[in-house]
């Protein structure tokens, strides 16, 4: 009698256990989506896109927006921005990692805001080009705006690097 007893209470005290985990993710899980996950800056354009960052531990919302808009005459003008989400430590604000000046790999020439439709690259890995001084040294990195339709944005310092990212299919 004692044995079944003592099944009975273990099986209560497991599925209470189980119960308790289930609830754990689930509240986890709410509080990603619903609390910690980055909100659309307003001064980004509508079609503006989330590029996941390689996965930390630990972290929940961890990446970049990223938008791309015709300014002026002579030149798109795309930028990143990172999200500093609070689980990790952060403000929760949003900070510019880059602005900068782009133009078109196939026209050489600046794009309306209406055809730039970007599109994440397959890894975020692939979404950086280096800048060069006229040195050639390295001075910085700048994101590589792939669109929809094939082409590719590159900054305007960078624009003889087209060939090294049309070439590739990413």
């Amino acid at each position: 009698m004692a044995q079944i007893r003592l099944s009975r209470r273990w099986i209560i005290y497991t599925s209470i256990a189980g119960i308790c985990c289930l609830a754990s993710f689930a509240i986890a899980r709410e509080l990603e989506v619903g609390i910690f996950s980055p909100k659309h800056p307003p001064s980004l354009p509508a079609d503006t896109i989330w590029i996941d960052a390689p996965p930390l531990p630990l972290t929940f919302a961890h990446g970049w927006w990223f938008g791309c808009e015709k300014r002026g005459a002579n030149f798109d003008r795309c930028i990143l921005i990172g999200h500093n989400d609070r689980a990790s430590g952060g403000d929760g604000g949003n900070r510019v990692v880059s602005d900068e000046s782009y133009l078109s790999c196939k026209t050489q020439m600046p794009l309306e805001t209406g055809a730039i439709r970007l599109r994440p690259p397959a890894t975020s890995e692939n979404m950086w080009i280096s800048e060069y001084d006229s040195n050639k040294k390295w001075i910085d990195m700048a994101p590589v705006a792939f669109l929809q339709n094939g082409d590719i944005l590159l900054p305007a310092s960078e624009i003889y690097q087209c060939s090294k990212f049309s070439s590739a299919t990413r």
